[in-house]
């Protein structure tokens, strides 16, 4: 079960492995062994690469778009921080076996406000980047970003185990 918490711990706090994708199609997955102040430096990095890559060209896209970039990364570190805060609860009563229904239904709730959360931030976010960005350029941001969202809820599905 340490294993578990280690993995989860991991995956949320890597950072990418390789360059952002340049167009569907492309992996990327998140490093390994990583350190929580590692993982915040590489993310950036590969985000903010990412977004250099799609827009912000021009002085004026760039002072609308950095912003709402910033803004939406801080959210979603907040997020970040809730999901692995749930996945080392869980994973410690995992470990103890003492996941009873109580404990169960509580990071079963937890874990749907999280996900609702996460929907309204997107939400929320796609109309500012749609004011910050052309069209196109909006929607592969946002698409890259979903990526790296679908991809870390994979590789988490892989290595939590189903409650007992």
């Amino acid at each position: 079960m340490k294993k578990l918490a280690a993995a989860a711990a991991a995956l949320l706090l890597a950072g990418c492995a390789t360059p952002p994708p340049s167009g569907p199609g492309i992996l990327v997955l998140p490093g390994s062994s990583k350190n929580f102040d590692q993982f915040r430096f590489d993310d950036q990095e590969c985000r903010s690469f990412a977004s250099a890559q799609i827009g912000g060209k021009t002085a004026e896209q760039a002072a609308k778009f950095w912003p709402v970039y910033d803004e939406y990364q801080n959210d979603l570190k907040t997020t970040n921080e809730r999901l692995l805060r749930l996945l080392e609860s869980y994973a410690a009563d995992y470990k103890s076996k003492s996941l009873n229904d109580e404990k169960a239904k509580k990071l079963l709730n937890e874990w749907i406000a999280i996900e609702q959360d996460d929907g309204k931030r997107r939400s929320t976010f796609a109309p500012k980047v749609l004011q910050a960005l052309p069209p196109k350029k909006a929607a592969r941001y946002l698409q890259i970003e979903n990526e790296y969202r679908i991809l870390l809820r994979y590789e988490l599905a892989g290595v939590v185990p189903l409650a007992q």
